[in-house]
C-alpha cells in the first residue's frame, strides 16, 4: 500500500477481484488506504463505530453528554471475492483504526502481524514553550460492540512478532505468515 497509488489501484481491480488472495501490507502508511480499497470489500453498506465528542458544561465533568456521529460507506463494483490479508503494527493509528474497526466489525479480512496502536479520535493539540507541542483527542472512541479501543487496538488473527534472527537473515516474517495464511483454503 505505500508504494500504490490510486490510479494503480484503480487500473488492478479487476485482477485483484479475482485473485486467490491478496495481501494489503498497512506497515509504513502509504499512498493507497483502505478509504479507496473497502468498498470493493462489501456488498452492503458498513458504518465506523460511533464517535462521541463530549459536551462538558458543567464542572468536575457531571453529566457530560455526547455529540455522536459516524461514518459510511458503499459497496463499488467489483465485489473483489479473494480472500483479503492485512498486516498491521502499532504505526496503524486515526483513519487506518476507523477503517480496521470496520474490517474487523464486518470480518471483512484476516489479519496478520502485531495489534494497532489503539488510538483514534481527532486530533487537539496545544503548541508549549520551546516548541514541544503536546496531542490528544477529544473524542471517546469504543469498537463496534462498545468495547475500549484506546491503548487495547486491534488485535491480529495471526500475531508476529519480529526477531533478531530473521531480520539478519534478511527474511520479513509479517510477509512470510501472510503468504502461508494466502496459501491456506
Amino acid at each position: 500500500m505505500a508504494n500504490c497509488t490510486e490510479k494503480e489501484f484503480e487500473q488492478k481491480k479487476e485482477a485483484l477481484a479475482n485473485a486467490k488472495a491478496v495481501i494489503y501490507d498497512q506497515r509504513g502508511g502509504g499512498r493507497l488506504n483502505f478509504f479507496q480499497i473497502v468498498p470493493y470489500l462489501i456488498e452492503k453498506p458498513v458504518t465506523s463505530t460511533w464517535w462521541n465528542v463530549s459536551q462538558t458544561v458543567y464542572p468536575d465533568r457531571k453529566d457530560v453528554q455526547f455529540h455522536k456521529s459516524k461514518w459510511s460507506m458503499q459497496p463499488k463494483q467489483p465485489f473483489f471475492k479473494s480472500k483479503s490479508i492485512i498486516i498491521n503494527v502499532p504505526s496503524v493509528v486515526s483513519a487506518g483504526e476507523t477503517m480496521m474497526g470496520i474490517i474487523d466489525h464486518y470480518n471483512l479480512a484476516t489479519t496478520v502481524g502485531e495489534p494497532t496502536a489503539g488510538c483514534n479520535g481527532n486530533v487537539n493539540n496545544i503548541i508549549l514553550p520551546c516548541g514541544y507541542r503536546v496531542m490528544w483527542t477529544g473524542m471517546k472512541v469504543l469498537k463496534h460492540d462498545g468495547s475500549q479501543l484506546y491503548l487495547k487496538g486491534f488485535e491480529p488473527d495471526y500475531p508476529v512478532k519480529r526477531t533478531i534472527q530473521a531480520i539478519r537473515e534478511g527474511r520479513d516474517e509479517y510477509l512470510e505468515k501472510a503468504l502461508e495464511v494466502a496459501k491456506q483454503e
